[in-house]
């Protein structure tokens, strides 16, 4: 790949004053006739030019650094092996002209795309030995700049942030690299164990805004042309982000460094990463965390965890789940509407991704939290629900897709209730909480709908969430009189939409109505119920949707059974 070695000198300016000793013409002459250079930091030095006096400036700079520049891009790139004269040296250059503030943004873009390249073909060793010669801060300044170009959020947010440097960055990296980012991670790693002080200088140079939004993000490929989200490449960044953080943390001053910014709550816990299992109160803090975050971080998160979840060919340690089934639960009390009914959406691809993983998250969340918090969690999310029934509410068009079909749309508020009653069942700190929550106000339409016949449901007043009135004695009296199962007798010529509905609806009014010492109606508590339905016979987009909740379930054979409770 050649380099373009153009510069556009119209915009050149400097803003650093002149400190250094090398003032004279002679020996600016000397250094660029020869085609040499001076060795050691500062080799094409602003200071020493500036030093010739603002009126040489013009004339004397713009030379001395387009031929300098332009004998550089000859030998760019290259590979380690190759034996080019003063190597050391044009490295000493081009780190001094990638400078901040010293050269103008054309000059220095043009360096960091030379260095980008030899980054992203992993031909770094000359690169790595001329930065040990600089102290840690100029370190953290080079570091910062590149962090600039490569942050993953910012990458993934627009496609005009990849510009030349990026595209040249992306042009060569080698066909076996299974993520784009991968070579600079491992860069900054090589950059750390070959200079023992620059830690701190990594981390403080943005890194840890770059860790976070890579856990942001799930660690996506940001440049890849097809599948950017695929398993493999984000496993290998996460790798090489756990190398890179057990690298940096070796020192106390680094771990203090790492434990005092956000991302390092969220982190996953990883035995050789101390300070990820070191947090007290991590549930609670992760929740400060995001609720302190930019809004474009939160909803990525959101977004991410969607797509994560739709990866049917991958499977996640409970550990996994549970953080993401934390991050949910809490996002779900945003005051941001849009956060909390797109962390509602993604809980419903947890649950029917991982049923059995998001049910053991959402009790020991529970254990771990205080009875009135999970109360407010459950309310808000019930509330949302509520609402989510009706179509034409805001949060029904932002919960539901383009492409979800009627039958989903018509029981994906069932589906939680599906996963509620399982959990209740078998939690009576749950059932505490889901019931104190009015989940009766949730069930009360659809059970109006099936009772009634109604094809569509009812329009409620604004008390829909307020199970206890009058219509709810009629409703309640009815089934007592009745049982259920007689009211809404199997149907196996029911669409599959319809009769799972039906059956979730069975179940949850056995689980919910005949713990007798805990419901509100005491005429009913010693209702005697007939055995309950507690089979699916049938549900909408089985194979999809809930395929992990209704194992054994064809849609081709009408009737086919499978447990709900296991």
């Amino acid at each position: 790949m050649l380099l373009d070695s153009g510069l556009n000198t119209s915009s050149f300016s400097l803003t650093s004053q002149a400190t250094s000793a090398f003032t004279s013409s002679s020996a600016l002459t000397s250094s660029t006739s020869s085609g040499s250079t001076i060795p050691g930091l500062g080799a094409l030095s602003g200071k020493a030019i500036l030093a010739l006096g603002k009126v040489t400036l013009r004339g004397a700079e713009y030379i001395v650094i387009q031929r300098r520049l332009a004998n550089i891009t000859s030998k760019f790139p290259h590979t380690g092996a190759a034996n080019i004269k003063n190597i050391e040296h044009i490295y000493d250059d081009l780190l001094e002209l990638s400078r901040r503030d010293l050269y103008s943004d054309t000059v220095r873009d043009r360096v960091l795309q030379i260095l980008l390249v030899q980054i992203a073909s992993r031909q770094t060793r000359h690169l790595i030995k001329s930065l040990n010669k600089w102290p840690p801060i100029e370190i953290q300044i080079f570091v910062s700049e590149l962090i600039a170009i490569l942050d993953p959020l910012r990458l993934s947010n627009t496609h005009d942030a990849r510009g030349p440097v990026v595209k040249a960055y992306q042009a060569s990296l080698a066909t076996w690299e299974s993520h784009s980012l991968v070579p600079f991670v491992e860069f900054l790693s090589q950059v750390a164990q070959a200079h023992s002080q620059v830690e701190s200088a990594i981390l403080l140079g943005g890194m840890m805004e770059f860790l976070l939004n890579a856990y942001a993000t799930n660690f996506r490929d940001p440049l890849a042309e097809t599948e950017p989200g695929s398993f493999h490449r984000k496993s290998t960044l996460q790798a090489a982000c756990d190398f890179l953080l057990s690298t940096l943390s070796t020192r106390r001053s680094s771990l203090d460094i790492i434990c005092g910014h956000p991302f390092h709550v969220l982190w996953s816990v990883r035995p050789q990463l101390p300070f990820t299992s070191l947090i007290h109160d991590r549930e609670k803090r992760r929740a400060e965390v995001w609720n302190s975050l930019t809004r474009d971080v939160v909803l990525w998160r959101l977004h991410s965890t969607f797509d994560m979840m739709l990866d049917w060919t991958r499977t996640y340690d409970d550990s996994v789940i549970y953080d993401v089934c934390v991050d949910l639960l809490e996002l779900t009390g945003s005051s941001d509407m849009e956060i909390a009914v797109r962390a509602l959406r993604s809980l419903h691809r947890v649950i029917s991704r991982g049923r059995l993983s998001a049910q053991r998250s959402i009790r020991r969340y529970l254990s771990l939290s205080s009875m009135p918090h999970f109360v407010e969690i459950m309310s808000l999310i019930l509330s949302a629900l509520s609402r989510i029934i009706f179509p034409d509410s805001i949060e029904a068009q932002l919960f539901f897709l383009r492409w979800d079909d009627v039958d989903f749309k018509s029981n994906a508020v069932l589906h939680f209730i599906h996963c509620f009653f399982n959990i209740a069942k078998e939690d009576d700190a749950f059932f505490e909480v889901i019931y104190a929550a009015n989940i009766l106000g949730l069930l009360r339409p659809f059970l109006e709908m099936e009772l009634r016949g109604r094809g569509n449901l009812a329009r409620h007043d604004a008390d829909l969430a307020m199970v206890y009135d009058e219509a709810d004695f009629d409703i309640l009296a009815s089934i007592k009189g009745n049982g259920l199962e007689n009211l809404l007798p199997r149907d196996w010529d029911l669409p599959y939409a319809a009769a799972y509905r039906r059956s979730v609806l069975c179940r949850a009014f056995d689980v919910f109505m005949r713990r007798g010492d805990h419901h509100e109606f005491p005429e009913l508590w010693h209702v005697e119920w007939d055995d309950l339905p507690s089979g699916v016979e049938g549900s909408d987009y089985a194979s999809f949707w809930i395929s992990q909740d209704i194992i054994g379930f064809n849609p081709a054979l009408p009737g086919t059974l499978s447990k709900m409770d296991q």
